[in-house]
């Protein structure tokens, strides 16, 4: 697994996809488990929260340059609310504490 970082008092866990060969369902489930702490195959199947195929082909025709369109996924997996971006970020934190404030 490439670098999961956590920032702030919410426990945000962050990684990339993309540039590192990682595709973003690969980067949610692997994020998603370092956050939980329970290992890709205890987690709930991906699919059971977003089609992983469609999530990848979104991301993936996205414009990679830095004045396009910002695009953002967030949905609920394994009680984590997960957003996914256009700029190849997948950012995780608990459900529970609701939606995060404007960056």
């Amino acid at each position: 697994m490439d670098l999961v970082e956590v920032h702030g008092p919410r426990r945000t866990y962050r990684t990339s996809f993309g540039a590192n060969g990682r595709t973003a369902a690969e980067a949610v489930v692997e994020t998603v488990s370092a956050a939980t702490g329970a290992g890709p195959l205890e987690l709930p199947p991906i699919y059971a929260a977003v089609d992983p195929d469609a999530l990848d082909r979104l991301v993936d025709s996205l414009p990679g340059d830095a004045g396009a369109l910002h695009c953002s996924v967030t949905f609920e997996y394994a009680d984590q609310l997960v957003t996914v971006d256009g700029e190849g970020t997948v950012a995780v934190e608990p459900a529970d504490e609701g939606p995060r404030p404007a960056e």
